[in-house]
């Protein structure tokens, strides 16, 4: 869910082995989280917590493989 109250998921479908990297940052362009999934393949959920969070506007890019998705998360307080 947009926005997030405490945690939310990024779903993924990946049709072949890929190399999966997450990296949230902030408005600032600060990052927040970075996590490296390594190899997947297939349906794959990754949670996302912000339960630490402040309340604000986040960005989530996505590295798959040699592509790059960038997708912005409004985070708000619990």
């Amino acid at each position: 869910p947009n926005p997030a109250n405490g945690s939310t998921n990024l779903r993924l479908n990946l049709e072949s082995p890929q190399m999966v990297r997450m990296q949230i940052v902030d408005i600032l362009g600060r990052p927040v989280a970075v996590r490296d999934y390594g190899m997947q393949s297939g349906d794959q959920i990754y949670p996302i917590e912000t339960a630490t969070w402040a309340s604000g506007i986040y960005h989530v890019v996505v590295y798959v493989g040699t592509s790059t998705v960038s997708r912005s998360l409004v985070v708000r307080e619990r």
